[in-house]
């Protein structure tokens, strides 16, 4: 009879994991093979005072007309909208790269290997098109009969601008599957043979790519995951691994000549990618483009059987001024970001710190191996350190409190059980938080809620954790530090429709703690589960974050955001690990501070810690330029047992260690940062010679110095590697 039951029991808890998984119907509308096609002459699809919006017949375009000066943008460069001729009076025919409006990336199903339609060659061009008019401009359907697929596209005219989206709801199939679609691919493009000219990727704080750099007889090309690498796909071997600054602005751009597009993902942004086509002499321009993926890939390159639901669209801006730079896109962003929810508070801070509570390493007793947690950082010495810095500088700290939970830095229960482990000490937290009142200093706690290896807090590791494109749990192994081997404990990533719950349950932990909550994997890095359609390819994250600032604004707990993506950073009171450089991409020319440029002056920004890269000196320069406060990464115990730990970098972090070098530092900083405290950006310039410029809207201008010789600028002489700042505008 119990076998029986048994038997039962199983076979109700596979059939429950099949149904709960990828669907097996698939979710994509059947091709029409009899579809109809509609053409029109040419016309003006919606106008307002400023913009016009223009359907092309005998060019298959669509355009945006500045009404003001006549001036034309579309998914061609304007160079090459009127007809040109050779020496021989022949007509050039343009790449029909660069006349493509939309890219279609599919499965061979015999191959299985990636295939690319371009809709002006295999759509327009051969009439396979049904164009009609909508309220706001026009909607375009892409018929590709060769292999039964269709795209909507819709355009609509902006107050200054054009949005173009796709509603995958309304994509058909046959028997090939999309991988992956890219919007009006050229529309942001930059001459290959201008100096001046560049693309803007938003690559950790910013990069520019110098097309004139790169021209060749092929495209150079590279992609990058908006909010970075699905977390699922962590173990992958992906060149994105490589990546140590993502994607974390849903924003690009471009500049040709006295021409400038700032380009903004505005839905969909966690299914995207910002994609660079750079070099090639035979278009003559270089892109920088938005691809949307409509499937998702295993570990195991499997891809789901269904796509995404959710919108997908991607706003192109104009900027109208012959001497706008990625200043103006800055500000553009801002502003699109200030419709959503971004509040400007001038509390800058100096200085934060990251404190790492404990992690477990190997014991043995009498020769049996175990694992027990040692104590990096107790509460009580998290006090002691505070009480250091802050009598000898005078600088209140933000103190984030990461891996106090009962499993430390490691993975155990979802947010660490939402308990203080009893080796940190955690019954002297209240002397703890009286000191940093004291003080005025800002106390968060923060909790890891996307991944847990063991069952409790009412989730379960079997029926709780997210599913890959296959219907199995998305697993994900850590490395340890010492050996390099991987460990045999899985780590599951926590069911996206829990997710939200389990955020709230570690706000109200913060909220009885009385501290802030710091939510650092969610709000820096994205997951998909393929569970529920509307988790696809990372969908809706953004979403569900806002749903968890929501309940934090409801209870009053505010809330620390770590190397902060965009929905992550409009919700802080404060950015900590704010980029400072860009992912080091062979294609990228400089970097730029764009994410500085967006948020200074409207949520406090300390930078990368100080301790923790390759060269401090350089990376306190990187804070003066950008205006960030200084971050640092502290423990107060160091052992060698901590080398078995999967976790890495303790030995640069000894608080006994660093302690003078970390004063010094500070105090050399704060008189500078006080002068520019609460100020925004207002001017940016990259100099020659290793010189940067940065000026403040309270009139402070910094100029950085990053060579190793003196430097002579406007403000005086410049010593190798350090920054002066002076008062006032410097003429």
């Amino acid at each position: 009879m119990k076998k029986r039951l048994l038997s039962a029991i199983l076979c109700c808890l596979i059939v429950f994991s099949l149904c709960g998984c990828n669907s097996a119907v698939k979710n994509v509308k059947a091709y029409d093979k009899e579809h109809k096609t509609k053409f029109e002459q040419s016309f003006i699809a919606a106008q307002n005072n400023d913009w016009q919006l223009e359907w092309d017949s005998e060019n298959y375009r669509i355009l945006l007309k500045d009404k003001n000066n006549g001036k034309i943008w579309s998914t061609l460069p304007a160079e090459y909208l009127e007809p040109r001729y050779d020496d021989a009076g022949i007509k050039i025919i343009n790449p029909p790269q660069l006349e493509n409006p939309l890219t279609v990336e599919y499965v061979d199903p015999d191959t299985r290997q990636l295939e690319i339609l371009y809709a002006y060659t295999g759509s327009l061009k051969k009439g396979d098109y049904f164009l009609e008019k909508t309220d706001s401009g026009m909607k375009i359907t892409y018929y590709f009969d060769k292999v039964d697929i269709s795209v909507p596209v819709e355009y609509k005219l902006l107050e200054d601008g054009i949005n173009v989206s796709v509603d995958p709801t309304e994509i058909t199939e046959g028997i090939v599957n999309i991988y992956k679609i890219s919007l009006s691919p050229f529309f942001c493009s930059a001459s290959n043979t201008d100096p001046s000219s560049y693309l803007f990727v938003p690559s950790g704080s910013g990069a520019l790519v110098y097309p004139h750099l790169w021209n060749a007889d092929v495209s150079y090309t590279c992609s990058y995951p908006v909010y970075g690498e699905d977390l699922q796909l962590e173990s992958t071997e992906s060149s994105a691994l490589n990546n140590s600054e993502p994607v974390r602005l849903p924003v690009f751009g471009a500049k040709s000549g006295d021409s400038m597009v700032c380009a903004i993902i505005e839905s969909g942004e966690e299914a995207a990618s910002i994609d660079c086509n750079v070099g090639n002499k035979r278009y003559g321009y270089s892109s920088v483009y938005a691809s949307f993926y409509l499937r998702g890939i295993s570990v195991k390159k499997a891809y789901s059987l269904n796509i995404v639901s959710s919108p997908l669209s991607v706003s192109f801006y104009p900027l109208n001024n012959e001497s706008a730079s990625y200043v103006d896109m800055a500000n553009k962003y801002r502003e699109y970001l200030e419709e959503k929810g971004l509040g400007k508070d001038s509390r800058d801070k100096a200085l934060s710190v990251k404190i790492i509570g404990g992690t477990y390493v190997d014991e043995q007793f009498i020769g049996i191996p175990y694992k027990s947690m040692f104590a990096a950082t107790t509460v009580s010495d998290t006090k002691k350190i505070l009480e250091d810095i802050y009598d000898n500088t005078g600088i209140a700290p933000v103190v984030n409190l990461v891996g106090f939970g009962q499993s430390g830095i490691d993975i155990g229960k979802v947010a660490g059980n939402y308990k203080i482990a009893s080796e940190l000490k955690g019954n002297t937290l209240s002397t703890l938080k009286d000191y940093c009142k004291k003080i005025n200093s800002s106390l968060f706690m923060d909790y890891d809620v996307a991944y847990f290896s063991k069952s409790g807090t009412g989730l379960n590791t079997l029926f709780d954790s997210a599913s890959n494109t296959v219907g199995q749990r998305a697993l994900t192994y850590r490395t340890e530090f010492a050996t390099g081997n991987v460990s045999a404990v899985k780590e599951y990533l926590v069911k996206r429709d829990r997710l939200v719950g389990v955020a709230q349950k570690a706000v109200d932990g913060a909220k009885n703690f009385e501290v802030g909550i710091s939510l650092s994997t969610i709000a820096q890095a994205t997951y998909s589960d393929y569970s529920s359609e509307k988790y696809f390819c990372k969908s809706n994250f953004a979403d569900d974050y806002n749903s968890i600032a929501e309940y934090c604004d409801k209870n009053k707990v505010n809330m620390l955001a770590d190397n902060a993506n965009a929905y992550s950073a409009i919700n802080a009171k404060v950015i900590t690990s704010a980029p400072t450089q860009s992912a080091k991409n062979d294609l990228f020319a400089e970097d730029v501070p764009f994410y500085q440029i967006v948020f200074k002056g409207y949520v406090a920004l300390t930078s990368d810690a100080v301790n923790l890269a390759s060269e401090a000196k350089n990376q306190i320069l990187r804070s003066a330029e950008s205006g960030c406060g200084l971050s640092y990464m502290l423990i107060k115990n160091y052992d060698e047992s901590l080398l078995s730990s999967s976790q890495t970098s303790f030995h640069a972090c000894v608080y006994d260690d660093i302690s003078n070098t970390l004063k010094s530092q500070v105090k050399d900083y704060s008189e500078y940062f006080s002068a520019i405290s609460g100020a925004a950006i207002k001017e940016h310039y990259i100099l020659e010679n290793g010189l940067r410029k940065t000026v403040f809207d309270n009139g402070i201008t910094v100029y950085v110095n990053y060579n190793k010789n003196a430097v002579m600028t406007e403000a005086g002489e410049i010593a190798p590697q350090t920054y002066i700042y002076k008062k006032g505008e410097v003429q």
